[in-house]
Formats: C-alpha cells, sequence, structure tokens
C-alpha cells in the first residue's frame, strides 16, 4: 500500500480520489493554474462549456486533495483567491542546478562574425515551440533597432530551423543546435528572455541564472519565477526591450550584480536539491 498518492494535474484526480483508501494522503500536483490556461480560448458556446469543466476539475483536485503542490507564490495565491476552500498549499519552485559556467572547462566556440573588443552579446535559447518562433520574431525587429550600437545577436537551439539567414539582420546570427551551449553562454553579456505567450515556467531563464548571465525577460516570460526583477534579473516590457539592452550594455556594474544575485538565488535556493528536500519533508507530514 502507497503511504501517499500524488496525482499529476486536475483531470486524474476524481477517479483516484474514489480508489484511494481514506486513509491515505492524496496530494494534487499543479503544473499551471489549468482555467487561467485555457482562459483564452474564444468565447463560443462549446469553449464556454469547456472552460466550465476545465474550473470545476481543477477546484475539485484543489478541494479534493489532502496538499497541493504548485510551482510558484503566484499559482498559490491565484488558487487562494479564486477557491473558497483550499486546502494546504505547498510551493515546489521550477529550479536550476548548482553546475554553474565556473565549473566546466570549455573552449571558444567559433562565431559566424569577426568579434570586435567593443561587441555586445545577447543570445536566445530555444526549441522550435511556437512562443520561441514569436520570441525569435520579436529579437529580429530588437537587432534592426541596434545595429549601430554594437549588439550582436546568437540565436541558439532547434528554433533557427525557422529562420532563413537571409531573414534576419546582419548582428542577428542563426547559429541553430550545439553540441555545447556553455562556451555561448560564457561569451555572452545577457540573454534574453522575450516570451510573450504560453504555460507553465520558462525554465531557460533558471538555466540563464545558473550560468550566470545577465537576464532580461518580459514580465510573462518571467511569470512564476522565484526571483526579483530589478535584484536577479531585468525586466522590461517588450516594446522597450531595445533600449534596456543598450541600457545594460552601458552599465556593467549593474549586470554583474543582477547575475552574481542570480547565481546566488540558484545555489542557495532554486535548485533541484533544496526544492526536493523540501517537498520531500513536506509529504513526510502527511
Amino acid at each position: 500500500m502507497a503511504d501517499v498518492v500524488v496525482v499529476d494535474r486536475p483531470w486524474q484526480v476524481p477517479y483516484i480520489a474514489e480508489r484511494v483508501d481514506h486513509d491515505t494522503p492524496l496530494v494534487y500536483s499543479s503544473h499551471n493554474v489549468e482555467s487561467e490556461l485555457y482562459s483564452h480560448l474564444d468565447s463560443s458556446y462549446l469553449t464556454k462549456g469547456l472552460l466550465t469543466t476545465v474550473r470545476d476539475l481543477e477546484q475539485n483536485a484543489i478541494e479534493t486533495a489532502d496538499l497541493t503542490i504548485t510551482i510558484s507564490s503566484r499559482d498559490k495565491n491565484i488558487y487562494q483567491n479564486k477557491f473558497d476552500k483550499c486546502g494546504e498549499i505547498h510551493v515546489a519552485p521550477a529550479a536550476g542546478y548548482k553546475n554553474t559556467i565556473e565549473d566546466q572547462q570549455s573552449a571558444s566556440p567559433a562565431l559566424p562574425f569577426n568579434k570586435d573588443s567593443s561587441d555586445f552579446i545577447a543570445c536566445f535559447v530555444g526549441n522550435d515551440h511556437y512562443p520561441n518562433i514569436e520570441a525569435v520574431n520579436e529579437i529580429a525587429s530588437m537587432a534592426r533597432r541596434t545595429t549601430d550600437d554594437g549588439v550582436q545577436y546568437l540565436i541558439i537551439g532547434n528554433v533557427c530551423d525557422q529562420f532563413s539567414e537571409d531573414s534576419v539582420p546582419p548582428n542577428m546570427h542563426l547559429l541553430g543546435f550545439v553540441d555545447s551551449i556553455e562556451p555561448y553562454y560564457s561569451l555572452s553579456d545577457i540573454a534574453l528572455n522575450p516570451i510573450c505567450s504560453g504555460s507553465g515556467v520558462n525554465i531557460k531563464m533558471l538555466e540563464y541564472f545558473q550560468q550566470g548571465v545577465t537576464t532580461l525577460s518580459t514580465p510573462f516570460g518571467a511569470r512564476g519565477v522565484e526571483a526579483e526583477p530589478g535584484v536577479h534579473y531585468a525586466q522590461s516590457d517588450i516594446s522597450n526591450f531595445p533600449e534596456k539592452i543598450v541600457h545594460l550594455k552601458n552599465n556593467p556594474s549593474e549586470r554583474e550584480d543582477m547575475s552574481s544575485n542570480a547565481k546566488l538565488l540558484i545555489q542557495e535556493k532554486l535548485n533541484w536539491e533544496t526544492v526536493s528536500k523540501n517537498l520531500f519533508s513536506k509529504l513526510r507530514e502527511l
């Protein structure tokens, strides 16, 4: 017999709850506020019914479970404000790994341009998921607005497959899939997270943190990340990214402070070792 049953997503909670012994704690593991995730659907009769079903299932999961696990304080607050009968909620935040770029021996990577000592390198990493494609289109616009500011943009990952070299400005470089990402983080002055759509937490932001690269994110891109803008990362609306990039270029001490704070956050709090330890402690209490 299980000591505790953890159910992933709200859809299975009613089925599992009927089959679990009443003395066995039932835990609902929430990866998103599902009713919020589905709220973008249009207002047709069919989708209204779907949204009602999603909300009812989510509320049932919250009220049935002996413990709910969320990935952020933001999600916890939404549940507590939305549902009257919230039980105990434990935040197990999305996290990174303690190893940093200093822990690895990395050769300088080959670049598709002759890097000048005055060049300022901004990188973006992503697969070909639509929000990343959308982000690269935004970066292309930024690159065109900063061609005279010495900013070079590196786009890394399979998202590059959706673009061609002749479709992007000359200071934007499509590197595609690379065998080792660390050398490019080491080379970069900032990492970009210009995400404006999608769901869940942008894990790439935590990877930027752990590798010690100053991060610039939209508010949406930073949702669910247990970090403070202006302390652990820079934040800006997407329309002001070019100006913010130039500001960061001209303020190296500000970049250094944020990257140091972000690395320390990963080392002390937002690492899987610490998050897992705290979660297992909470499960044992049940």
